[in-house]
């Protein structure tokens, strides 16, 4: 089992590594010297994060699948396992988007995101659990959202996703103590607006280009909060700029930030641009290099990623 402060050495499955802030995370693990088996729609994508994780000192080898379909997990656990011999940390971090009103997008696109966003970290866990139980016991990290404790309009679908998904993780956790097993830990991130490529390639069934919320987080510091969680095991963390106000507010004065994130949700759509309603990267990955920044902020081409911060 993995120290609590070094993760030196540790196998680590990470999904949703081809861009953004699974891009940014596998980067931070390489220069902590992981293991890492990188999983993700994109090969191609997959393979520019590999070559940069094997420059920084970290091992990775890369696994195209679709997380969604039914044998991603038991693919990916082979792989590890003969790669590695064994795995000490999953994350799944592999998420999808749709926007629009929830009245009126297509179900296709619900099922999809509630597929890839709630179904497939679920199977993750389901199949994880029993091969880290066999090693010795191991973490893991599923990436939710702040939109799990609180709502905003036209992100219905994601926003019941990540509901679900951290109640999901609660009750396995619970249901882990109850039968004795203390090896393996089930932490969730709750991550703010981070600035990834997400809103740009999501499916969109607005005419309108969605954009991060401010405050938007750098893809740097929310990868940075995501590895202390990997170490420190936490039942629930939150990443990024006004996260932890916006679940404190969701608590304490749940009508008040209800209605305040509604107003500001009106304005999540970039000022002036109009698009064509589409499906964006629900059913296929984007043909675009990989990504870590979505642009949107200044700061995540100022900001190193990795090499030893903290």
């Amino acid at each position: 089992m993995l120290g609590k402060r070094s993760l030196a050495g540790s196998s680590i499955v990470i999904t949703g590594a081809g861009t953004g802030l699974g891009a940014a995370t596998s980067l931070r693990l390489a220069d902590e010297g992981c293991r890492l088996l990188l999983a993700g729609r994109n090969a191609q994508n997959l393979a520019a994060v590999a070559r940069q994780c094997r420059v920084r000192g970290g091992e990775a080898v890369v696994a195209p699948v679709d997380i969604s379909s039914t044998d991603a997990q038991a693919e990916l656990i082979a792989k590890a396992v003969a790669c590695f011999g064994r795995i000490d940390v999953w994350i799944s971090n592999a998420a999808v988007a749709a926007y629009g009103l929830l009245t009126l997008i297509p179900m296709s696109d619900l099922r999809r995101v509630l597929s890839v966003n709630l179904l497939a970290p679920l199977a993750d866990v389901r199949a994880v659990v029993p091969a880290m139980q066999q090693s010795g016991g191991g973490v893991i990290v599923l990436v939710g959202s702040v939109l799990a404790e609180t709502t905003i309009p036209f992100q219905g679908a994601y926003t019941i996703a990540k509901h679900a998904l951290l109640g999901a993780a609660g009750t396995v956790r619970q249901e882990l103590r109850a039968s004795g097993c203390r090896s393996v830990s089930i932490s969730v991130a709750l991550p703010s607006f981070i600035n990834t490529p997400l809103f740009e390639h999501a499916g969109n069934r607005t005419d309108r280009q969605p954009r991060p919320m401010w405050p938007t987080t750098s893809v740097a510091r929310a990868s940075r909060q995501l590895v202390k969680l990997v170490r420190t095991r936490r039942p629930r963390a939150y990443l990024g700029w006004g996260s932890s106000t916006i679940g404190w507010g969701s608590r304490l004065a749940p009508g008040l930030t209800e209605r305040l994130l509604g107003i500001l949700g009106r304005h999540q759509f970039t000022p002036g641009a109009r698009v064509t309603p589409g499906s964006g990267n629900l059913y296929e990955p984007t043909p675009n290099p990989s990504q870590i920044g979505g642009g949107w902020i200044p700061d995540d081409t100022s900001e190193e990623i990795g090499h030893g911060r903290r």
